[in-house]
């Protein structure tokens, strides 16, 4: 089993779930509302963190000892500013962890069709159908084009809704 990416998606009651896309199957992640499965976020501010740990690292070896201004000063807020960084990770990855999954099998599945425009977004979402051997229908929407790729194992993909 390799694992072929994860989507963020919303089911059909407006429950959001992290899709993480194996060989396989994939696994349901919960997602709260108002946490989203998009790690971005939290990469962009740590990116931000990174970049103003080195600017204050700069600063401190041109200040120090300059104008009253101490270099050990702007060392420390560094350092508070990578501690603050290293918690919101470990934060971050606990709230990852703490939600249970719900494994949708490959062998359970009997087809999968994916609609919806070439780009959906937003407003035009792509539309994931799974219907299982059992006669349930899991249905998925996303905004994101890579459901395509992740879910064409499993199934055959239709345009636009007519």
């Amino acid at each position: 089993m390799s694992r072929r990416g994860w989507v963020s998606a919303e089911d059909a009651a407006g429950d959001r779930w992290r899709l993480a896309v194996d060989d396989d199957g994939w696994v349901e992640q919960p997602q709260p509302i108002g946490d989203s499965a998009d790690p971005r976020p939290q990469l962009l501010f740590l990116l931000g963190g990174f970049g103003v740990l080195v600017l204050l690292s700069l600063a401190a070896g041109r200040l120090d000892g300059v104008g009253g201004v101490s270099g050990l000063v702007l060392a420390v807020v560094g350092l508070c500013l990578l501690l603050f960084s290293a918690v919101r990770i470990a934060r971050f990855r606990a709230r990852g962890r703490q939600h249970p999954g719900r494994r949708v099998r490959g062998e359970q599945i009997s087809a999968v069709v994916l609609t919806g425009p070439e780009h959906p977004g937003p407003a035009e979402p792509l539309v994931v159908s799974v219907l299982l051997h059992d006669g349930s229908t899991l249905t998925y929407r996303t905004p994101d084009a890579t459901a395509r790729r992740l879910f064409a194992p499993w199934g055959s993909v239709s345009g636009p809704p007519g």
